[in-house]
């Protein structure tokens, strides 16, 4: 970027003065990066903050790479420092959520990178392995989980040299259900369910291809049940949900949050739904239904909920979350936060969930005990 002229600064200093963000972010930029005294560069930075603080995304995003640089010191409320890597993580999620495409880029890249980090120092290099897919007790996974009581046919096997894990599901909407707007719940839907596929690095490095094969010809095993909740709807499944349904449920149902239902213990086998409150943004649709299926697939949440009396995860309790942490026991993972993307630690739950047929625990949950084996590996 060619030096900027002093006709130019000198319109922006007017700008800036009369507290226009984007002349801020321009003129910060510029005397932060380009300045050759401390002083300048220092102003710089401050109107990089003032711009941030008026709302101005890239300034949020400009912001964040100076705390990582350790150019800007962000305190908490108490006046305390707030390390670096947080301040810079966080600022780049507040600004991915407002749809800042660099922001999430960029969080995801390196969210991605300390995993694969602690990889390499918990675990035994496995990226060369062309053998049968091990878990982290180094014990070949094998599984093929197929059967017309099965919702999700699930088969893990051996192409090419490399492995490929394969999700069959077919999806039903009830017959009695009336959504005008169906065709657009039903593609946020399908959306949601298809970011779990792609390409992983899972137990110490070793190549998985996730395939997702959503109504396949002829259907496979039992359908899920999708049930969009209206209004009027809700007032139906009212008294249902009180007299059968968990309190969880009940809360959700109440507080207008879609939810999963897997029967009263999940296995393969069990009848799956999933209650969805639909949204006006299909992005924020497509998020929750990301969320709700990683529930289908045999996952617990991550966060603290009171209701379902969950405490959460503090940070340093196993190194697959400290990963991906944004800040004291807040987690990048979306089993946390339903605008997270799927991660690799993701995907070893769904392996273990499948080949031991349990559900994967984060944390204790009302009568499931025993944590997930893809926590706290080689530790």
């Amino acid at each position: 970027m060619e030096q900027m002229d002093e006709r130019r600064r000198t319109e922006l200093e007017a700008l800036a003065a009369q507290g226009d963000a984007e002349a801020m972010f321009a003129l910060g930029r510029e005397l932060a990066y380009r300045a050759a005294d401390p002083e300048t560069r220092h102003r710089g930075v401050e109107l990089l903050l003032e711009a941030e603080r008026a709302g101005h995304l890239a300034a949020q995003f400009q912001v964040a790479q100076l705390c990582q640089q350790g150019r800007v010191t962000v305190r908490d409320d108490q006046g305390q420092p707030i390390p670096a890597r947080q301040a810079a993580l966080d600022r780049y999620l507040r600004a991915a959520r407002r749809g800042y495409v660099p922001a999430r880029t960029r969080l995801e890249a390196q969210l991605r990178r300390s995993y694969a980090d602690a990889q390499r120092e918990h675990l035994p290099d496995l990226r060369a392995s062309r053998g049968p897919l091990r878990d982290g007790a180094g014990q070949p996974i094998r599984l093929r989980r197929t059967g017309r009581f099965s919702p999700v046919w699930a088969t893990l096997e051996q192409k090419n040299g490399f492995s490929r894990l394969t999700l069959s599901l077919s999806l039903r909407i009830p017959r009695w259900v009336r959504l005008p707007e169906r065709d657009a719940v039903l593609q946020a839907v399908r959306r949601g369910i298809r970011d779990w596929a792609g390409w992983y690095s899972v137990f110490g490095g070793q190549r998985l291809q996730v395939h997702i094969q959503l109504d396949p010809p002829g259907g496979k095993g039992r359908p899920i049940t999708l049930i969009p909740i209206t209004d009027r709807m809700a007032d139906r499944l009212r008294p249902l949900i009180r007299r059968f349904g968990t309190r969880t449920a009940r809360d959700r149902l109440e507080r207008r949050r879609s939810f999963a239902m897997y029967g009263m213990r999940w296995s393969t086998r069990s009848r799956k739904q999933i209650f969805l409150f639909p949204d006006p943004d299909p992005e924020r649709m497509r998020a929750i239904v990301r969320h709700e299926f990683g529930h289908i697939l045999g996952l617990g949440d991550l966060y603290a909920d009171p209701v379902s009396h969950l405490p959460g995860v503090p940070e340093g309790t196993f190194w697959e979350l400290d990963a991906y942490a944004i800040g004291p026991g807040r987690y990048h993972r979306v089993m946390y936060d339903v605008g997270a993307p799927v991660c690799s630690n993701d995907i070893e739950m769904v392996l273990l969930a499948f080949s031991e047929n349990r559900m994967q625990l984060f944390q204790k949950q009302h009568f499931y005990h025993r944590l997930s084996r893809a926590l706290g590996k080689g530790t």
